[in-house]
């Protein structure tokens, strides 16, 4: 009769065990790393110069998804409100409030779905000089401008230009 020999685990099987779980920890880490930071972006109150791109894209979407565009007043002003008309009947209009360094969008007037955000410098409404009656949103820093978006205020005919 012949014992039957329990047989264990090798130092080498091992070692090639932890050497795949270490492979696939550091293939996975790059995804679960920019699912946090989306996450982050989601849901932060402050937008740092790194998440921006965030609030840019969000902003980008709404227009392009717009008729028109209205602009709340119609004088320059520090503080303003750019009004998205919606391109279906079925899509609310979207609003979005710049005040300084604070953004907010409110999506059909409803107080629930408002997000607002703080910025590390301010969003500005400048009337273009070059081609009358369309309007630049500049970011302005310490230092630096940069121009975001161009447009044409007014009811149809599309938002962006």
């Amino acid at each position: 009769m012949t014992a039957a020999r329990a047989r264990g685990v090798s130092l080498v099987e091992s070692i090639v065990v932890l050497m795949i779980g270490v492979v696939l920890l550091f293939s996975l880490w790059p995804v679960a790393t920019g699912l946090l930071r989306q996450q982050g972006r989601l849901s932060a109150k402050e937008l740092s110069v790194e998440s921006f791109p965030f609030l840019y894209e969000r902003l980008a979407a709404d227009f392009s998804r717009a008729s028109g565009v209205l602009v709340e007043p119609e004088i320059e002003s520090p503080s303003f409100r750019l009004i998205l008309l919606p391109g279906e009947p079925d899509v609310p209009e979207v609003r979005w409030e710049f005040a300084h360094a604070l953004v907010a969008r409110r999506v059909g007037g409803d107080e629930p779905s408002a997000r607002s955000w703080t910025l590390d410098g301010a969003l500005s409404l400048r009337r273009d000089d070059l081609v009358y009656g369309r309007c630049v949103l500049a970011y302005d820093r310490p230092g630096e401008t940069t121009e975001l978006l161009a447009f044409r205020p007014g009811r149809g005919g599309g938002a962006g230009t």
